[in-house]
């Protein structure tokens, strides 16, 4: 499975850097946990394995990478900036921007929404918007976006409040 992702990833990865005004966007369909993505063939991709590769293309593509998450809990791929509870990872980044649930959306609520999506981020590169209309076309009100920025803002808030 490793060498088959890392010669798709490495394919897309040159064809980025060759279309510099193309948005780099790795939109990832599967079965989601808290604990990572699940595999048709029933073998889990953990958050923390997940982390380390997608920060080698995250790294390459100059951090402008957004991850679509269609899956449930989705967003959960936020704790890809976590090495262990409550400690910020601090090298570098998984991904510029991520897109997901935070909760299940059924499979027809996330085909409507990342058509949605893929259709308004084409016409004018505004994520946020694009999430927005994402929402309303599916009617599932638990798409959002951050960016990895965001995210650590946030833990460092917490740990400050936390005394960590």
């Amino acid at each position: 499975m490793e060498d088959f992702l890392e010669k798709v990833l490495t394919k897309k990865e040159k064809y980025a850097k060759e279309n510099i005004a193309i948005v780099p966007i790795l939109h990832i369909s599967s079965h989601g946990s808290e604990d990572g993505l699940g595999l048709t063939n029933g073998e889990l991709m953990t958050w923390d394995w997940m982390k380390k590769e997608l920060a080698k293309i995250n790294s390459s593509l100059g951090d402008s990478l957004i991850l679509c998450m269609s899956s449930c809990n989705g967003f959960t791929a936020c704790s890809m900036f976590m090495e262990d509870y409550g400690k910020l990872f601090i090298s570098q980044p998984p991904y510029f921007a991520l897109i997901g649930s935070i909760e299940k959306p059924t499979w027809d609520q996330t085909i409507i929404g990342y058509l949605t999506f893929y259709h308004h981020i084409s016409k004018e590169l505004i994520p946020n918007k694009a999430v927005e209309a994402m929402r309303v076309a599916s009617r599932h009100k638990e798409f959002h976006q951050t960016t990895g920025k965001m995210i650590k803002e946030m833990v460092i808030k917490v740990q400050r409040a936390l005394n960590l």
